[in-house]
Parts: structure tokens; sequence; C-alpha cells
């Protein structure tokens, strides 16, 4: 399958195994929001898989779009950026620490769901965004403390107003109460 001409002649190949998986990852969704509309098509059922499964969807098409289609060149000449890097390096799409950190934010995911029983969900949030944030570089304090309180408080008043169900809160619970 080729795409457009990039700037130096050579053509796009878009990568087949991608586009198989988000095609796969596309039916999933679909075969999901299809189900659970089936099950029960209620507002309080459909409240958060509706919006959720939408987003991927549009998430799944524009992933595939750009993958056909090709990378976008930005206004600088790619001549020079070729000159930069050593000839004998090798094109690859993911930096050689990608495993490690894949590995690294799956056990930081898994520490978030083993907390959440015994420090609430909304503790939880904050430590696991907080985590995450350093993870995957981020090393200014006062922003990564403040994104993170920004994401366990919005996430928590969701699930106080959106869920009909009882989650375990740490703090939010006494906090909302309290308004």
């Amino acid at each position: 399958m080729t795409g457009a001409p990039t700037p130096r002649g050579r053509e796009h190949r878009a990568d087949r195994e991608h586009l198989f998986f988000l095609a796969l990852l596309l039916a999933f969704v679909a075969w999901y929001l299809w189900t659970a509309a089936a099950a029960s098509p209620t507002f309080s059922n459909l409240i958060l898989i509706a919006p959720v499964g939408a987003v991927a969807i549009g998430l799944l098409l524009y992933i595939a779009a750009a993958e056909i289609t090709g990378p976008r060149q930005a206004g600088t000449s790619t001549a020079a950026a070729e000159a930069a890097q050593p000839a004998a390096a090798p094109q690859t799409r993911f930096r050689s620490t990608s495993i490690g950190t894949v590995l690294a934010l799956m056990a930081l995911f898994g520490a978030f769901v083993a907390a959440m029983p015994y420090v609430g969900f909304d503790i939880s949030t904050f430590f696991f965004t907080l985590a995450t944030m350093w993870l995957l570089g981020e090393r200014r304090v006062a922003f990564s403390l403040a994104v993170s309180l920004a994401t366990a408080t919005a996430v928590s008043i969701a699930a106080l107003t959106l869920l009909t169900f009882p989650i375990p809160l740490g703090i939010a619970r006494a906090l909302w109460s309290s308004l």
C-alpha cells in the first residue's frame, strides 16, 4: 500500500500490521458499544460507555488516516535533519527504552488498582498521575502536583456525580458531602 510521495521523492508505505491492529481495535470498540446498547440502552448504562467509545473510535480513525497518508513534514528542511543523524543509525519507530517504560507503566497501573480499596480512588489517582508524569520525564514539582491534584479532583467529582454505585474514596466523599 503506497501513499503520498515524501519531499525527497520516496513514497510513504503504510504499516499494514499497524493498520490491521487498528482495525481489530475498531471492531472491538464497535462490538462493545453495540452489546452495551443492546443490553440496556438507558442513559445510566451508557453514560460512561458511549462517550468513551465515541472518542476511541474517533482516535482510531485519526491514527489510521495518519498512518495511511504518511508523516506530516514541518516547514524545515529534512536534508539537514537526515545529515545530522549518523549513517549507521537504524530507522525505528520506537525508542530503545520504550519497553522498560511500558513495563514500568504497567506496574504503576497495577499498584494504582491494588491501592484503591485501601487508600481510595482519589488518593490513588493523585499518586498514580504524579508517578506517571515523573516516569515520563516531567520534573517540575509544582506543575506535577497541580496536574495530579486537578486530575484526582476531576475524576473523583465525576465518579461521585455520575456513578450510581459507591467507589472507595479517601477524602473526596467527605469534602463533597460537606459542600
